[in-house]
């Protein structure tokens, strides 16, 4: 058993202040009253989806004003993990600040991986593969700890 963070928004206890929360506010109405949100065509693709293919956009779904209330005021906290953690990031990745994957490997005790030239969807990249193998890799390695 295992956790893999991918491109994690920092919780609560980890400082992550970036453009990409600051440009959230414009939506904190929509995130007060309930209403679940779409973030700007504009927003998405300098923050979000800077390397996949921008008609991404059009699949989008309303973000969860939950969500999107948590990452702002970073209200997801968790204290600890009673299991084995992969910590991965992009190097690009506009969205949550390159300082926040080491913050929180250090935090929950976790590996670190950083994928050279990748940003905040890395599922989604034209190198998925490979972060699915590196998360595979760590999968075999921690099933033999």
């Amino acid at each position: 058993k295992g956790v893999v963070m991918l491109a994690t928004s920092p919780p609560g206890g980890v400082m992550g202040i970036n453009w990409f929360i600051v440009s959230m506010l414009r939506y904190l109405p929509q995130m007060i009253v309930g209403k679940p949100f779409i973030i700007s065509r504009k927003d998405m693709q300098r923050f979000i989806t800077n390397r996949i293919d921008p008609s991404s956009y059009d699949k989008l779904v309303p973000e969860s004003q939950t969500a999107g209330r948590n990452i702002v005021f970073q209200k997801f906290r968790i204290k600890r993990l009673l299991c084995p953690a992969l910590v991965m990031t992009g190097q690009c990745d506009r969205a949550v600040p390159r300082s926040v994957g080491p913050a929180l490997a250090r935090k929950y005790h976790a590996d670190y991986l950083e994928m050279p030239g990748m940003a905040h969807m890395l599922p989604l990249e034209p190198e998925w593969k490979e972060p699915i193998s590196a998360i595979l890799a760590w999968c075999d390695k921690i099933r033999t700890r």
